[in-house]
């Protein structure tokens, strides 16, 4: 908005009107400003007022002092569903706190297996979802990773099975295989006392044993959205025409990995009356517009704001020379050698180095990249889940849902976005435990790190639980364990090569 002094203003209107201008005292033109900006402030208290009055939610018991934190740290105000109805929160500010499962109208097998599983207390997205689930309403839930996402979405499918056993009765769809096979080991311990019959569906798998699984019916299916789809359009007598409960998990990743295509063209083909889910961590541009395209006047339910970090992780940094990263790496491994240890780098190639690296050590370590077939990623998780191993070494594909248990250390050993470092740091302190995770910082790192700790709006504690003298004398150690590691880098590649020109010369 333009602004203008209101003296010029005065003398500009006297002079369209053809009047002999007066000439004002300063504290005249100065007891007029005030008197214009007070009315200035009026029309817009007035203006917010309307509008507030228009997108105020209609949740009965909701406090209009909570309205601001309902919204989300990041300010976006309650979004409207297709029908125009502004969307509910579900975040009663006078709703009493829930402290069991109990409390949550449960049926008694569900509840049963809850207490097998030996789960105590619902998590604050659990509290927050659980009582809204049975409404039968679309429902989005932003949470940040580790909160207990599944578990909202499972039990109410769960619920309605027990009443009414149905065939294809609900559809979930995850972004990567390990997720699938980890929602499908989490939906078969919550329902174990109800008899539920649940198939997974994702690529890397032979196409006709799935074929036969799903030629059993299954009542829920859970898979990736491209073999999904491969299945609808080639699978004799499989369909979703009945399907009632759709479910969108990890959204964010969805669709930062390309799936946007099959998940539009899925969304054809699937009936239009029918509950959905969408569960994501963030709440990106992406996801938005997927909730528009699939969700009827959804409720939306944020928990965290955009960037944010369970508050029982320790989160710690340790600056260093890019020169002394595995000396340091080397270090740690040593000093938490009992406990389990997710390192985290950004490409396959350097996580396929520290296995060597912490092996060469006589570290028991494993990894978990990309570049692995299916067969030996399963493996490398079950081997890691069973403490043959108590080191993972992995790319990003084991920092999304992967609900690994008791990990206490996660280690950065190369940095990457805010969004990711969420991710990773997320696979340790999961569900209310407690756990650290140690960021490298090298000399080219700083801007990253700076970036990460602003949008985080937290200052990170640098490490000190050993100095560097103490690292030091890891120091010819790591020399020649990074020497041996990387000679078997060498023959690793040569190997691939070798067998690539084979597979060459055998088409030929």
């Amino acid at each position: 908005m333009k602004h203008h002094n209101i003296n010029d203003v005065l003398k500009n209107f006297d002079k369209k009107l053809n009047k002999n201008y007066k000439i004002l005292k300063e504290g005249e033109i100065q007891n007029m400003q005030n008197e214009y900006e007070e009315k200035l402030k009026e029309k817009i208290e007035i203006k917010n007022k309307l509008i507030n009055k228009k997108e105020k939610p209609k949740q009965t018991g909701t406090n209009p002092d909570e309205e601001e934190n309902e919204t989300g740290h990041d300010g976006e105000p309650n979004e409207t569903g297709h029908d125009g109805e502004p969307n509910e929160t579900g975040h009663d500010a006078e709703q009493n706190e829930i402290t069991s499962f109990e409390q949550l109208n449960i049926c008694e097998e569900v509840l049963q297996s809850i207490k097998e599983l030996g789960w105590e207390k619902p998590t604050l997205i659990q509290q927050k979802v659980l009582p809204i689930v049975f409404q039968k309403r679309d429902i989005i839930g932003l949470s940040e990773t580790g909160s207990g996402k599944t578990a909202c979405f499972i039990i109410p499918i769960l619920q309605e099975l027990k009443i009414k056993k149905q065939s294809f009765f609900a559809l979930i769809i995850s972004p990567t295989r390990e997720l699938c096979i980890q929602i499908a080991q989490n939906a078969q311990a919550l329902g174990s006392n109800l008899l539920i019959n649940i198939c997974t569906i994702f690529g890397g798998v032979d196409i006709v044993t799935q074929s036969l699984n799903l030629a059993k019916k299954p009542n829920i299916i859970i898979g990736t959205p491209g073999r999904i789809l491969d299945h609808l359009n080639n699978t004799k007598g499989f369909n979703l025409k009945n399907l009632k409960y759709l479910i969108f998990d990890e959204a964010d990743k969805l669709l930062s990995l390309d799936f946007e295509s099959s998940i539009n063209k899925l969304l054809l083909i699937l009936p239009k009356n029918r509950i959905t889910f969408l569960f994501s961590a963030t709440m990106t541009k992406s996801v938005s517009k997927l909730k528009k395209a699939s969700l009827k006047n959804p409720i939306k339910i944020q928990v965290s704001n955009k960037y944010s970090t369970v508050k029982t992780l320790i989160e710690t940094y340790i600056f260093l020379p890019l020169k002394y990263k595995y000396t340091y790496l080397c270090s740690l491994c040593f000093y938490f050698t009992n406990k389990n240890i997710i390192i985290f780098s950004n490409t396959c190639a350097t996580a396929q180095k520290l296995n060597f690296f912490c092996r060469n050590l006589g570290l028991k370590s494993i990894c978990l990249h990309g570049k692995l077939t299916q067969n030996q990623r399963l493996s490398s998780l079950n081997l890691f889940k069973t403490n043959k191993y108590n080191i993972l070494i992995s790319t990003q594909v084991g920092a999304r849902g992967l609900d690994l248990k008791n990990i206490k250390i996660v280690i950065n050993f190369d940095l990457c976005s805010c969004k990711e470092y969420i991710h990773r740091v997320g696979r340790t302190a999961r569900a209310g435990k407690t756990g650290k995770s140690i960021t490298f910082v090298t000399q080219y790192d700083v801007e990253t790190f700076l970036t990460i700790e602003k949008q985080l709006n937290k200052k990170i504690d640098k490490f000190t639980d050993i100095d560097e003298h103490d690292v030091l004398m890891y120091h010819n150690q790591t020399l020649e364990a990074l020497r041996l590691s990387e000679l078997e880098m060498k023959e690793n590649q040569d190997l691939y090569k070798k067998n690539k020109f084979k597979k060459k010369s055998a088409k030929k």
